[in-house]
């Protein structure tokens, strides 16, 4: 698309967001209307704090200018798709994302301190993720810290 060859093309090239932190898919970003703060979920197997063991559950990193990004802080462990043990395990969940139905954003982009965690359990059939799977909600408080 550009007619002129660029002088520097490193130039050009943008740092990534999140490098280190945000190293899974996103699920869900929202906005926490009392405080300012984007919210991402992922589910991942990843170290709750530098340093420890990875462990597989729900994850939200908290950004003020979606640049800069907070360590995940784990707020559900839970075998997540891919992270599970057979044949003790005969459920996992994918997909988090953070929903409010009373949002009064269009596209439900917004949160306020209760909203709720959506999800989809993948219903096992000997160890295997098949076409048996629930669209699931629980309620969450987002505090200071993370959600509860």
């Amino acid at each position: 698309p550009y007619r002129e060859p660029a002088a520097d093309p490193d130039g050009h090239v943008c740092a990534p967001v999140g490098a280190g932190l945000l190293t899974g898919s996103v699920t869900s970003l929202v906005r926490h209307e009392p405080s300012g703060l984007f919210i991402a979920l992922q589910a991942a197997l990843r170290p709750p704090e530098p340093g420890a063991e990875p462990v597989s559950g729900v994850y939200a990193a908290v950004s003020r200018d979606l640049v800069q990004w907070s360590w995940p802080t784990l707020v559900w462990e839970v075998p997540t798709w891919g992270h599970f043990s057979c044949p003790a395990q005969q459920w996992s969940i994918g997909y988090p994302s953070l929903l409010d139905p009373s949002s009064p954003s269009r596209n439900f982009e917004t949160v306020a301190d209760e909203a709720y965690l959506y999800f989809t359990r993948y219903n096992l059939d000997g160890c295997a993720i098949g076409r048996d799977r629930d669209l699931a909600r629980v309620r969450v408080r987002l505090t200071g810290g993370g959600a509860e």
